[in-house]
C-alpha cells in the first residue's frame, strides 16, 4: 500500500485574490485565507469548524467571507476557486508522476 502525501501548497494567484477581497477589511481577509488553508488541508468544512477557528458564534456574524464558499449536498462549506486549483495541481503531480515512472521503467 502506497502512503499518499497531502499537498503542502496550492496555487495562489494574488491578482485574483486581491481583487476577490477588496471590498473587505484586513481582519476579513485573514479569516478568508485562514479558511482557504483549512479547506486545502482538511477538506470541506463544517459550519463549527468555521466559527470555531474564527472566533465567532455564527456564520452570519461573517457574511462577507461566508459568500466567498458554496455548501455541497452534505451541508459542508468550500471555496470553488480553490477546488478547482487543487485539483490541477493534483493532476499535474500524476502527470509528472507517471512521467517519471516511465522513464525508469525504460532505463531498466
Amino acid at each position: 500500500m502506497q502512503y499518499k502525501q497531502k499537498d503542502p501548497a496550492f496555487l495562489f494567484y494574488t491578482s485574483d485574490f486581491y481583487t476577490g477581497v477588496a471590498g473587505m477589511t484586513m481582519e476579513e481577509r485573514g479569516q478568508y485565507i485562514t479558511l482557504l488553508c483549512i479547506q486545502h488541508q482538511q477538506g470541506h468544512l463544517t459550519e463549527k469548524i468555521i466559527c470555531l477557528t474564527l472566533g465567532v458564534k455564527s456564520i452570519k456574524e461573517i457574511p462577507y467571507i461566508i459568500e466567498k464558499f458554496n455548501v455541497d449536498e452534505n451541508g459542508l462549506y468550500y471555496n470553488s476557486r480553490l477546488e478547482i486549483e487543487t485539483t490541477k495541481r493534483d493532476n499535474f503531480c500524476k502527470s509528472r508522476q507517471k512521467s517519471i515512472e516511465s522513464r525508469w521503467k525504460n532505463k531498466k
